[in-house]
């Protein structure tokens, strides 16, 4: 986005995010965002990586295109990532 301040690369895909949304919600991502350059994600898919964002930033999980097998990488990728949920 216009006002990113952060890159995660994951299969040669640049995710524009922002440290102030994602910091918060991930002690993993806080951490890596301390560090110079892009973080490189090697332990999820992109695609995978492209709903846990949208999660992160939403809160919500387009259920209409996904089977269980992307529910169960989600969930892997967001305990791995350490995702916290607002209440």
């Amino acid at each position: 986005g216009k006002f990113s301040d952060f890159t995660i690369r994951c299969e040669g895909i640049d995710f524009k995010v922002h440290r102030v949304v994602l910091g918060p919600k991930s002690p993993v991502f806080m951490t890596a965002m301390d560090q110079e350059g892009p973080m490189l994600v090697r332990d999820v898919d992109s695609g995978t990586l492209q709903v846990l964002l949208r999660f992160m930033y939403s809160g919500r999980v387009d259920v209409d295109n996904i089977n269980p097998a992307k529910i169960m990488k989600l969930i892997t990728a967001s305990d791995l990532y350490q995702v916290m949920v607002d209440k």
